[in-house]
């Protein structure tokens, strides 16, 4: 079904939907809280319209001028709308390209801290006959070398350590080997409870990187695993060199994207500039026009007042006659036409001159 949209040139309806156009501007800013709506669209008088109140305003003022400038104002509107929005992406990917500047520094210490642990740990790493890695782990406060023996041990010290302070108690392959308490606070009923959770840690002297596995719990169900805790802790070292080494690679990656975004210029400023200055040359054309209306205007008026005034200004001899004059003429000639009337007999003639 197809709808149509009547209105008529030059009259009342212009004015309707100036009243319309404005009542739809104001409607958009309430709903996209933006105030430059009111230089997109004003919006359509249906969804399927192609035409805005605007243009339907310069149709019914009779000035085809003022449809182009009508269209050439909406293809402006849209590409400063595409400039703002260029210039505030720009301005995100800046504040991204800072933070991930950051995030870069922060990765490359600790890629080159994982690459000091690692290279400190192969050069200490010793091997089984059997092809498996040595544990060596050496524990304060035990002095067996037995697998069983120390993950009982640790087992044992993990679920009785009651202490707030973090302490050493062992090393391995020259990483220092910690135990902590950590508070958790729970909620059990409608109650906040506290609890607390030990977790075992590793770290190399002169590191900030600490080395755990499986959350800092060792395993309570085998002893033999729980004595390679800490082994396969530090172990970790290379698995976390090649994760960071990745993210680094990644982050350089956006690095060069955002710093070409960030660089890169509005791609229609040309025809953005070219619109305006085809806008200012309509506007020059519409200011002519209305300043030649005028002085048309002005002109006619100017005309017929010099016609009024030379019409009032020439009054025949016959205005002059007063009654009794015609009485005179009448009683003293024999007219018999009106133009005879007019012609003065000699009596008129000295009348004449004595009211002169």
């Amino acid at each position: 079904m197809q709808s149509f949209v009547y209105a008529v040139e030059q009259s009342l309806d212009n004015y309707k939907f100036n009243l319309l156009k404005n009542k739809q501007t104001f409607i958009s800013q309430m709903k996209n809280c933006e105030l430059n709506v009111r230089t997109i669209d004003e919006g359509a008088v249906d969804e399927k319209s192609g035409m805005n109140f605007s243009e339907y305003i310069a149709i019914l003022s009779g000035d085809t001028s003022l449809l182009e400038k009508s269209k050439l104002e909406k293809k402006i509107a849209v590409l400063e709308s595409l400039k703002v929005a260029h210039y505030r992406e720009q301005s995100k990917a800046k504040t991204k390209l800072n933070t991930l500047i950051q995030e870069k520094s922060v990765t490359i210490k600790i890629l080159n801290q994982l690459k000091e642990d690692a290279s400190w740990y192969h050069s200490q790493l010793r091997y089984e006959k059997e092809g498996t890695k040595a544990n060596p782990i050496q524990l304060t406060g035990l002095t067996s070398n037995n697998t069983e023996a120390i993950g009982k041990y640790l087992i044992r010290l993990h679920n009785t350590w009651n202490q707030e302070q973090t302490s050493k108690i062992g090393t391995l392959y020259g990483f220092d080997l910690y135990i902590k308490r950590d508070r958790e606070d729970q909620w059990d009923t409608n109650q906040l409870v506290e609890s607390y959770k030990n977790s075992f840690y590793a770290r190399r002297p002169g590191s900030e990187i600490l080395y755990t596995f499986n959350q800092g719990q060792p395993n309570k169900d085998n002893p033999k695993l729980a004595a390679r805790y800490f082994l396969n802790a530090i172990d970790r070292v290379d698995s976390l060199q090649a994760k960071y080494q990745k993210d680094l690679e990644e982050l350089k990656a956006n690095q060069t994207i955002l710093t070409e975004l960030t660089c890169k210029s509005f791609d229609k400023e040309a025809d953005l500039i070219q619109l305006k200055n085809d806008l200012a040359r309509i506007e020059r054309e519409i200011t002519l026009k209305i300043q030649h209306n005028q002085l048309t205007q002005t002109e006619q008026k100017t005309i017929s007042a010099t016609e009024k005034n030379t019409q009032s200004v020439s009054p025949s001899i016959c205005q002059y006659v007063t009654q009794p004059l015609l009485k005179v003429i009448t009683r003293y000639t024999k007219a018999t036409t009106k133009s005879d009337i007019c012609k003065p007999s000699p009596i008129v003639k000295r009348h004449l001159r004595a009211k002169l």
